[in-house]
């Protein structure tokens, strides 16, 4: 700082050593929207740069407050008084991290470090943001830091960004819909969605072409089985289960995921049928092998019928609930039962509670 700098500082001082606080805001503002007017310059804007330097050291953060708002979008708003800002209490900085062009990416990185739930949020709203900075929102913000990010079109989303979210909020509904809508997904975001957002944002994703074609084909597959397993239970006679189980080996289609999905919709006649269509024995003797109060001889029959060994724990689990549950109150409510059984199957296979019926079978369907 040269001698006449050191002189306008002084006279500055002592211009607002004794100024009442109202006098100060008016100033603070009347300067900032010189300053930030492209008719000013050479010694008028000098001077008024060193005004604001001065008074963004103000004792009230409402003059500060007043210099942020006002020049927050201001492309020649120099770094230095730009970053003194956006440090400041929230009430002066958030305008600046918001707008101000003048921020770095690394200035943001470093700000966040340390910051407020404020200030993030105020970081998560810029027009855009590239993936350095979304990182460190993510890594470091709260869960409406990451949510206003998700929000946020100008947003640039790193897949290491996406799986941090992915594993952290994955049972929270509203987080995978902001997911589910975003427009810069990956290939491997949308897989690593499939595997834990509700059938309905699946549905969605798959309209928008967004599902590799494995998993499009496995909700394929589920919804497939789902149609199924309603067309099988109109069929009210063990004749017509029968025949379904023979036209359905035939057609290449009675799998171990639809006989599951069948038992646990409360359709044992239908279950009874398949295993008498796989093993080759009467239905009254699947049906006698599978009452039992051993599990000899399911088990006996599951690995004659050759279906998969990883399905043998939630079929078993599935029989010996609803064997349970219709001794201790055979009037019990379905659904209820139904929801505590299939969350009974999904601790087996480290999967979250609260699954919908459609939801687990997709999980369990052959990869």
């Amino acid at each position: 700082m040269d001698v006449s700098s050191l002189d306008a500082n002084d006279r500055i001082e002592r211009v607002f050593r004794n100024m009442a606080t109202s006098s100060r805001l008016l100033t603070a503002q009347t300067v900032a929207n010189d300053y930030a007017s492209p008719s000013l310059g050479g010694d008028d804007l000098r001077l008024a740069e060193l005004i604001l330097k001065f008074l963004i050291n103000d004792v009230e953060a409402t003059v500060r407050a007043t210099i942020a708002r006002t020049l927050k979008d201001f492309e020649g708003l120099p770094r230095d008084i730009a970053l003194k800002l956006a440090m400041d209490v929230e009430e002066v900085a958030t305008p600046i991290l918001a707008f101000s062009p003048a921020l770095t990416d690394r200035d943001l990185m470093d700000i966040l470090e340390s910051a407020s739930e404020a200030k993030q949020l105020a970081v998560s709203e810029r027009k855009t943001l590239p993936e350095p900075v979304t990182d460190t929102l993510i890594r470091k913000g709260t869960g409406r830091v990451i949510c206003r990010c998700l929000e946020n079109p100008g947003a640039r989303i790193s897949d290491a960004g996406y799986q941090t979210i992915i594993l952290e909020f994955s049972t929270d509904q509203s987080v995978h819909t902001l997911l589910v809508r975003r427009p810069d997904l990956s290939r491997e975001t949308v897989g690593r969605l499939c595997k834990i957002v509700s059938a309905s944002l699946k549905q969605e994703l798959l309209q928008n072409g967004l599902v590799p074609e494995e998993i499009a084909e496995q909700i394929t597959a589920n919804a497939r089985e789902q149609a199924l397993v309603g067309q099988i239970a109109r069929r009210i006679s063990i004749v017509e289960k029968k025949r379904a189980a023979v036209q359905l080996e035939a057609d290449g289609r009675l799998t171990a995921t639809l006989m599951l999905r069948s038992l646990l919709s409360g359709d044992f006649s239908f279950f009874a049928a398949a295993l008498s269509q796989f093993t080759g024995f009467s239905i009254k003797r699947v049906t006698s092998l599978i009452s039992s109060d051993s599990y000899d001889g399911f088990k006996r029959l599951y690995e004659r019928a050759l279906l998969p060994p990883y399905l043998y724990p939630a079929f078993k689990t599935t029989l010996r609930e609803t064997r349970r549950l219709q001794r201790l109150n055979p009037r019990a409510d379905g659904v209820r039962d139904q929801n505590r059984l299939i969350d009974e199957i999904a601790l087996i296979y480290n999967y979250p509670k609260g699954l919908s019926i459609e939801e687990l079978m997709e999980k369990l369907l052959p990869h």
